[in-house]
């Protein structure tokens, strides 16, 4: 069985020209030398119970690192609740909150149901418009 390869959407935003980086919601992709003003956790599945998916856990704890890093003040983590309870954003919290992200660094967006609402939903949320975004862990 082939495997999803997690560097092709962040591959494919890395392309397109400055001009197309940025989003309908108007958050513009930081550069990957540079900070951002947050950085963006795209939702993934929640298992039954909470548990977090592995794409969840890794992009939770690739955007810890990176806040540990210094590379933004903020996260925000999104995705709504599909199935049950919690949702996306939630358990993505509850992961920053374990690898030592302060409550006050987490801006949690629960509307969102697919990617393009990530965007459009968070933009409220982070002050700058430079936005390093987690799809994948050290992608």
């Amino acid at each position: 069985m082939r495997r999803w390869d997690p560097a092709l959407p962040l591959g494919a935003l890395a392309a397109l020209p400055d001009a197309w980086r940025v989003v309908v919601a108007g958050i513009r992709v930081a550069a990957d030398s540079g900070d951002a003003d947050a950085i963006l956790v795209l939702g993934a599945r929640v298992l039954p119970g909470g548990v977090p998916s592995g794409s969840l856990r890794a992009r939770s704890e690739a955007a810890a690192a990176l806040w540990h890093a210094g590379r933004a003040p903020l996260v925000v983590t999104t995705g709504a609740s599909h199935d049950q309870p919690p949702g996306e954003a939630v358990v993505a919290r509850t992961l920053l909150l374990a690898a030592g992200v302060p409550e006050s660094a987490i801006r949690i967006e629960e509307k969102s149901r697919n990617t393009r609402g990530n965007f459009l939903f968070s933009r409220h949320l982070v002050p700058g418009t430079r936005v390093e975004i987690k799809a994948e862990a050290g992608k």
